[in-house]
C-alpha cells in the first residue's frame, strides 16, 4: 500500500516528529511511503536531521509554506503531480496549510478517476476561533467543514482538540478518531544501574546523606 504524508513544514515541533516518525514506521510495516514536506521560515530551525537519521528523504515542495501568497497555487499544483504520480492508497496531511492544498490536491489528482485515495487529515491544533480577525476565521472555519464532507477520517492529537472542533461546526464528532502524539522517550529515561548512579552524584552534588 502506498502512502503520501504532506506536511507544510519540518520545523522543530511535535507535528514535524510524527510525520517523519510515522512515514519510518510504516516503511518498517512494508508500505511504501512518500513524506511531502515544504519549505521553513527563515527563522524557523529544521527537523531535516531527523528525516536522515531515520532514513526518510523527503520530497521539498519549495512553494508549500505556512504563510497564504502567491505560491499557494505552484504548490497545489506540485502537490496535484506528485499525488498523481503516486496514485496512493492514502493521503495523510498534517495542519491547516498542508491539510487544506493537501486534500485538495487529491481531489483534482483523482478527479474523473474512478477511485481516489482515502483522504486522512491530522489536526495538531487549530487557528479557527480567536486567532484570526472573525471574518478570516469564519472563512477558514467554511474551507474546514468542506473539506471535511470529503476527508475519510479527521485525527485530533487530543480529545480537547477534538471537542473544540466539533463545537466550531468542523465535523459531528464520530468523524474523529483521537491520537495522541507517541514520542520516543528512552533516551531521556534512566533506569537500573544507570539510574542508581545518577541518583548517587546528585546526592554528592548537593551534600545529601544516602539512605
Amino acid at each position: 500500500m502506498r502512502v503520501v504524508r504532506i506536511i507544510a513544514r519540518l520545523n522543530i515541533g511535535g507535528p514535524a516528529i510524527q510525520a517523519i516518525t510515522l512515514s519510518e514506521r510504516l516503511v518498517e510495516r512494508g508500505y511504501e511511503t512518500t513524506l511531502v514536506r515544504g519549505q521553513e521560515g527563515p527563522r524557523e530551525g529544521s527537523m531535516e536531521y531527523l528525516a536522515e537519521r531515520l532514513g526518510v528523504r523527503p520530497v521539498l515542495v519549495p512553494s508549500l509554506r505556512r504563510s497564504p501568497g502567491w505560491h499557494d497555487l505552484p504548490a497545489l499544483l506540485s502537490l496535484i503531480r506528485i499525488v498523481y504520480r503516486q496514485r496512493p492508497a492514502i493521503v495523510h496531511t498534517h495542519a491547516a496549510k498542508a491539510g487544506t492544498l493537501g486534500r485538495l490536491a487529491a481531489l483534482l489528482a483523482s478527479a474523473g478517476v474512478r477511485s481516489r485515495p482515502r483522504l486522512f487529515h491530522t489536526f495538531h491544533g487549530h487557528s479557527l476561533a480567536g486567532y484570526f480577525p472573525p471574518r478570516t476565521a469564519a472563512t477558514y472555519r467554511r474551507i474546514e467543514r468542506l473539506l471535511a464532507r470529503h476527508t475519510d477520517c479527521l485525527i485530533a492529537v487530543s480529545e480537547e482538540v477534538r471537542d473544540e472542533l466539533v463545537a466550531l461546526g468542523v465535523a459531528p464528532a464520530e468523524q474523529f478518531e483521537v491520537v495522541p502524539l507517541g514520542f520516543d522517550l528512552s533516551p531521556f529515561t534512566v533506569t537500573g544501574e544507570a539510574r542508581a548512579r545518577a541518583r548517587a552524584s546528585l546526592r554528592d552534588e548537593l551534600g545529601i546523606p544516602t539512605d
